[in-house]
């Protein structure tokens, strides 16, 4: 690296001479005489003294820089105080404006409910709001956990979760207003702002383990204009309820209950299949894949085509 002289100034005389060290970095560069005042400024004709120079010796530098404690940045922690709760809040923020804009979710009744819950409790997670899920529910237990993804949920963040779950609760494109005993569930909370408590309340009316020996009937396809698809999610949904209930069913038995509440426009459907479930080893409590529960509405439709022989037309 190539150092330029300074220019020289009027008020530096010519007769000052500098000592320049041949190590750019041993700055000991002395002037042999003082600066002195030039004559146009006047009255102020004091002498100007040098500011004391260093000498930087790159050997003592670097015994000084050793001689420090060295650190490892990946061990080093950070304590970044909250102001709302003692405990940091690592999960991801509560995104109250995505949460309440973004969830596309409606109640269509207490029979639906338990589909409503999973539907509320997938689409609001990705903004920050937590539920537990429905096998955990128990009684006068709060539907908001207590940790998750391992971080503890802070009092702070469950007042701001229960707002938003609230906000999103009230709005009638999500619950309708004639669904009158619900909105009235919903305006008993209004004071708190409590989404939680919301629907807690609203499982209280159809959750087994909210209530005491409640016996709920399987649907019936009639009761869904023989909609079989229609009939699976209700279907469906009381498998659910059996199953928080402590009973559940084994796929052969699922089945049987299945095919018991069809009507009679499904006669020959029901004869093909249990025909089928008695070819199949009877011992064994699983069934043919094209008859398992998820799959059997559309093994039914499938099954009432061919019933039906090919469509014929007239010219």
């Amino acid at each position: 690296m190539q150092y330029k002289q300074a220019p020289r100034f009027s008020h530096i005389n010519s007769d000052t001479n500098f000592k320049r060290s041949a190590n750019p970095y041993d700055a000991q560069s002395v002037p042999d005489s003082n600066y002195q005042r030039s004559p146009t400024l006047g009255s102020y004709a004091s002498q100007y003294h040098r500011s004391p120079t260093y000498h930087i010796n790159e050997d003592t530098m670097n015994q000084k820089h050793q001689s420090l404690p060295q650190s490892n940045p990946a061990t080093v922690n950070i304590d970044v105080p909250t102001l709302h709760s003692p405990v940091i809040d690592q999960l991801p923020q509560v995104n109250h404006d995505h949460a309440i804009k973004r969830t596309r979710i409606q109640f269509t009744g207490l029979g639906d409910m338990f589909v409503f819950y999973n539907q509320l409790l997938n689409g609001m997670d990705q903004f920050g709001v937590y539920l537990i899920p429905l096998n955990q529910v128990a009684y006068q237990k709060s539907l908001c956990p207590t940790e998750m993804h391992g971080f503890p949920i802070t009092p702070w963040r469950k007042q701001m979760m229960a707002s938003t779950l609230y906000q999103k609760l009230q709005h009638t494109d999500v619950i309708a207003l004639e669904y009158t005993a619900v909105r009235n569930i919903i305006n008993c909370f209004a004071e708190h702002n409590d989404g939680y408590e919301v629907l807690y309340a609203m499982l209280e009316l159809v959750h087994p383990k909210l209530q005491k020996d409640a016996v709920i009937l399987p649907p019936k396809s009639h009761e869904c204009e023989d909609d079989i698809h229609l009939y699976y999610q209700k279907f469906d949904a009381w498998l659910r309820y059996e199953t928080y209930a402590n009973r559940p069913y084994s796929a052969r038995e699922q089945v049987n209950h299945f095919i018991r509440e069809l009507s009679p426009t499904f006669a020959p459907v029901v004869d093909r299949i249990r025909r089928l479930l008695d070819a199949w080893n009877p011992e064994d409590t699983a069934v043919p894949p094209a008859l398992k529960i998820t799959s059997l509405s559309n093994t039914i439709e499938r099954y009432m085509v061919e019933a039906a022989g090919p469509s014929t037309t007239t010219a």
